[in-house]
Protein backbone atom coordinates (compact mmCIF):
# COMPACT_ATOMS: atom_id res chain seq x y z
CA UNK A 1 0.00 0.00 0.00
CA UNK A 2 1.53 3.39 -0.67
CA UNK A 3 0.15 6.37 1.32
CA UNK A 4 1.29 10.06 0.83
CA UNK A 5 1.38 11.49 4.24
CA UNK A 6 1.12 15.98 3.80
CA UNK A 7 2.10 18.45 6.34
CA UNK A 8 1.29 22.05 6.05
CA UNK A 9 3.79 24.41 7.70
CA UNK A 10 4.07 27.94 7.30
CA UNK A 11 2.11 27.65 4.29
CA UNK A 12 4.94 25.04 2.84
CA UNK A 13 3.41 21.58 1.98
CA UNK A 14 5.71 18.77 3.38
CA UNK A 15 5.16 15.34 1.74
CA UNK A 16 6.32 12.23 1.71
CA UNK A 17 4.95 8.67 0.23
CA UNK A 18 5.36 5.78 2.46
CA UNK A 19 4.86 2.18 1.90
CA UNK A 20 4.10 -0.95 4.45
CA UNK A 21 7.45 -1.80 5.97
CA UNK A 22 10.15 -3.27 3.92
CA UNK A 23 11.56 -4.70 7.18
CA UNK A 24 10.45 -5.53 10.91
CA UNK A 25 10.56 -3.00 13.20
CA UNK A 26 9.72 -0.34 11.03
CA UNK A 27 6.21 1.34 10.40
CA UNK A 28 6.50 2.35 6.75
CA UNK A 29 9.46 2.45 4.42
CA UNK A 30 9.72 5.90 2.59
CA UNK A 31 9.55 5.73 -1.66
CA UNK A 32 12.72 6.43 -2.57
CA UNK A 33 13.33 10.09 -3.66
CA UNK A 34 9.59 11.41 -2.70
CA UNK A 35 9.74 13.62 0.12
CA UNK A 36 9.49 17.17 -1.13
CA UNK A 37 8.29 20.52 0.11
CA UNK A 38 6.16 22.34 -2.19
CA UNK A 39 5.61 25.93 -1.70
CA UNK A 40 3.44 28.53 -3.44
CA UNK A 41 4.16 30.91 -6.11
CA UNK A 42 4.20 33.85 -4.60
CA UNK A 43 4.85 35.59 -7.94
CA UNK A 44 1.44 34.94 -9.31
CA UNK A 45 -1.73 36.65 -7.93
CA UNK A 46 -3.69 35.04 -5.41
CA UNK A 47 -6.16 33.17 -7.59
CA UNK A 48 -3.80 31.61 -9.93
CA UNK A 49 -1.39 30.83 -6.56
CA UNK A 50 -3.97 28.10 -5.55
CA UNK A 51 -4.30 26.95 -9.41
CA UNK A 52 -0.90 26.46 -9.73
CA UNK A 53 -0.09 25.12 -6.02
CA UNK A 54 -2.97 22.49 -6.59
CA UNK A 55 -1.21 21.64 -10.20
CA UNK A 56 2.04 20.77 -8.59
CA UNK A 57 0.57 18.70 -6.00
CA UNK A 58 -1.38 17.42 -8.80
CA UNK A 59 2.02 16.14 -10.25
CA UNK A 60 3.58 14.80 -7.13
CA UNK A 61 0.47 12.64 -6.72
CA UNK A 62 0.39 11.48 -10.57
CA UNK A 63 4.10 10.44 -9.89
CA UNK A 64 3.63 8.89 -6.94
CA UNK A 65 0.52 6.68 -7.53
CA UNK A 66 -1.07 6.34 -4.20
CA UNK A 67 -4.18 4.90 -2.62
CA UNK A 68 -4.21 7.75 -0.25
CA UNK A 69 -3.56 10.89 1.04
CA UNK A 70 -3.32 11.19 4.84
CA UNK A 71 -3.17 15.14 6.23
CA UNK A 72 -1.90 15.80 9.58
CA UNK A 73 -3.98 17.95 11.50
CA UNK A 74 -2.92 21.57 12.95
CA UNK A 75 -3.04 21.65 16.66
CA UNK A 76 -3.02 25.85 16.10
CA UNK A 77 -6.62 26.73 15.29
CA UNK A 78 -7.32 29.74 17.86
CA UNK A 79 -3.69 31.16 17.34
CA UNK A 80 -3.36 31.43 13.43
CA UNK A 81 -3.12 34.77 12.50
CA UNK A 82 -5.32 35.85 9.67
CA UNK A 83 -2.25 35.62 6.95
CA UNK A 84 -1.18 32.34 8.42
CA UNK A 85 -4.36 30.57 8.63
CA UNK A 86 -4.59 32.06 5.04
CA UNK A 87 -2.17 30.52 3.72
CA UNK A 88 -2.59 26.93 5.32
CA UNK A 89 -6.25 26.96 4.42
CA UNK A 90 -5.05 27.53 0.70
CA UNK A 91 -2.27 24.88 0.78
CA UNK A 92 -4.85 22.69 2.40
CA UNK A 93 -7.64 23.32 -0.72
CA UNK A 94 -5.04 22.44 -3.06
CA UNK A 95 -3.91 19.15 -1.81
CA UNK A 96 -8.00 18.46 -1.40
CA UNK A 97 -8.58 19.47 -5.09
CA UNK A 98 -5.64 17.69 -6.30
CA UNK A 99 -6.57 14.52 -4.87
CA UNK A 100 -10.26 14.82 -6.44
CA UNK A 101 -8.38 15.96 -9.89
CA UNK A 102 -6.26 12.40 -9.08
CA UNK A 103 -9.20 10.55 -8.14
CA UNK A 104 -6.94 9.82 -4.51
CA UNK A 105 -8.99 8.87 -1.76
CA UNK A 106 -8.02 11.87 1.08
CA UNK A 107 -8.05 11.88 5.12
CA UNK A 108 -6.82 14.03 7.71
CA UNK A 109 -5.64 12.65 10.67
CA UNK A 110 -5.56 13.96 14.28
CA UNK A 111 -2.16 14.72 15.98
CA UNK A 112 -3.39 12.48 18.73
CA UNK A 113 -4.21 9.46 16.63
CA UNK A 114 -0.63 10.02 15.02
CA UNK A 115 1.31 10.26 18.00
CA UNK A 116 -0.79 6.89 19.27
CA UNK A 117 0.51 5.42 16.61
CA UNK A 118 4.17 6.43 16.77
CA UNK A 119 3.85 5.07 20.72
CA UNK A 120 5.96 7.03 23.24
CA UNK A 121 5.92 10.68 20.84
CA UNK A 122 3.35 13.06 22.10
CA UNK A 123 1.01 14.49 20.32
CA UNK A 124 2.55 17.92 20.41
CA UNK A 125 5.68 17.12 19.80
CA UNK A 126 5.52 14.93 16.73
CA UNK A 127 8.50 16.57 15.38
CA UNK A 128 10.54 14.16 18.23
CA UNK A 129 9.78 10.91 16.31
CA UNK A 130 12.73 8.81 15.54
CA UNK A 131 13.75 8.94 12.23
CA UNK A 132 14.44 5.23 12.48
CA UNK A 133 11.04 4.26 12.96
CA UNK A 134 11.16 4.51 8.75
CA UNK A 135 14.57 3.33 8.57
CA UNK A 136 16.55 6.32 8.40
CA UNK A 137 19.83 6.08 9.34
CA UNK A 138 20.16 9.75 9.22
CA UNK A 139 17.88 12.91 10.43
CA UNK A 140 15.70 13.86 6.75
CA UNK A 141 16.25 17.92 6.06
CA UNK A 142 13.21 19.88 7.66
CA UNK A 143 12.68 16.81 9.91
CA UNK A 144 11.88 18.74 13.13
CA UNK A 145 10.33 21.78 12.93
CA UNK A 146 9.04 22.05 9.09
CA UNK A 147 6.82 19.02 9.23
CA UNK A 148 8.58 16.53 7.68
CA UNK A 149 8.20 14.18 10.52
CA UNK A 150 4.15 15.01 10.67
CA UNK A 151 3.93 14.22 6.94
CA UNK A 152 5.48 10.70 7.65
CA UNK A 153 3.28 10.01 10.64
CA UNK A 154 0.21 10.69 9.03
CA UNK A 155 0.96 8.44 6.06
CA UNK A 156 1.93 5.31 8.78
CA UNK A 157 -1.37 5.66 10.27
CA UNK A 158 -3.07 4.91 7.24
CA UNK A 159 -0.73 1.36 6.64
CA UNK A 160 -1.51 -1.49 8.08
CA UNK A 161 0.55 -2.71 10.58
CA UNK A 162 3.38 -5.80 9.14
CA UNK A 163 1.87 -8.49 11.62
CA UNK A 164 3.51 -12.12 11.07
CA UNK A 165 -0.25 -13.38 12.08
CA UNK A 166 -1.84 -10.85 10.60
CA UNK A 167 -4.60 -12.02 7.57
CA UNK A 168 -3.69 -9.82 4.02
CA UNK A 169 -5.70 -7.18 3.56
CA UNK A 170 -6.40 -7.13 7.32
CA UNK A 171 -6.75 -3.24 7.53
CA UNK A 172 -8.19 -3.25 11.24
CA UNK A 173 -5.26 -1.30 12.61
CA UNK A 174 -5.92 1.86 10.10
CA UNK A 175 -6.33 4.57 12.34
CA UNK A 176 -8.50 7.78 11.11
CA UNK A 177 -8.02 9.93 13.89
CA UNK A 178 -11.80 10.25 14.43
CA UNK A 179 -10.58 10.29 18.29
CA UNK A 180 -12.26 7.81 21.07
CA UNK A 181 -15.64 9.85 20.89
CA UNK A 182 -16.07 9.23 17.26
CA UNK A 183 -16.20 12.69 16.10
CA UNK A 184 -12.80 13.49 14.39
CA UNK A 185 -12.34 16.41 16.38
CA UNK A 186 -8.70 17.00 17.26
CA UNK A 187 -9.27 17.04 21.79
CA UNK A 188 -6.50 19.73 22.36
CA UNK A 189 -5.03 19.91 25.72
Amino acid sequence: MRVVGVSVTAGVISVVTLQSAASTGLLATPVEGSSDRIERNTGLDEARQLVDLTHRVESYLASQRPEKVALARTRKFGTLSYTDAYARVTAVCAVMAACVACEVAFTEVSTEAIAARLEGVQAKALGNTPHTLFGYSARPPHWRNDGVAQAHGAAATQIPRSQPDADVGDDSSIDTGAGADGDGTDDRS
